[in-house]
């Protein structure tokens, strides 16, 4: 070309003809000639880097519910988080945010590998959290402006469900076509729960499950 070379040149990874070229290392070069003839030594600018690549990062949670009061059940949540593939991982971040986005607790790191990060219900002073829904989220970044990102909602509960026992009659007599032959028995919870139902001798000998 037989004009002054731009002070800036933007090239965006693309051949001649609009194609992404392959992932790779690549030179830069510029030779020029004055009009008299004179030729400059050739500029060279190596390490020209494309690299496209999208890494994967690895995200589990023991759980998403957790009941940090020290009673042995469900009182911590472990996540298990790290890097499939490290190649130009720059640093990472591991967080517990709140509903607002609020970040309540969080780790950083810039060394690759396999992590695991114990919640036990408490912020980054120390502090205990109250009830409600948080975020436990990981996040990478790498050297060609990739960011990879996962989060999951956990819930806090230290509340105990309300629940209510009715039977329909005390007095049965099973085995007789007649009213009275059986009993309704039913519960209402103020909250989804797990339950289990046993039928006991008056001696507390189990005679069934409902």
């Amino acid at each position: 070309m037989e004009r002054t070379p731009p002070e800036k040149l933007l090239w965006d990874g693309k051949d001649n003809g609009g194609m992404i070229l392959p992932d790779g290392k690549y030179t830069y070069k510029l030779n020029s000639t004055d009009l008299a003839g004179n030729k400059m030594d050739e500029k060279t600018i190596e390490g020209i880097v494309i690299d496209t690549r999208n890494p994967a990062i690895v995200f589990r949670l023991s759980d998403h519910y957790v009941s940090p009061n020290n009673d042995g059940s469900k009182d911590t949540i472990v996540l298990s988080f790290g890097h499939n593939d490290p190649e130009g991982l720059k640093n990472w971040e591991v967080f517990l945010a709140d509903e607002t986005g609020g970040i309540k607790a969080s780790y950083t790191g810039s060394e690759p590998g396999m992590y695991e990060a114990v919640f036990d219900g408490l912020d980054s002073n120390g502090a205990m959290l109250p009830d409600g829904e948080y975020n436990a989220g990981f996040v990478s970044f790498y050297d060609n402006g990739a960011k990879v990102a996962h989060s999951e909602a956990i819930v806090i509960d230290r509340v105990m469900p309300t629940v209510s026992v009715n039977i329909s009659s005390r007095l049965i007599s099973p085995g007789k076509d007649e009213p009275g032959n059986s009993t309704d028995i039913s519960f209402k919870s103020d909250e989804i729960v797990t339950w289990k139902g046993v039928i006991k001798t008056a001696a507390e000998g189990s005679c069934g499950n409902l």
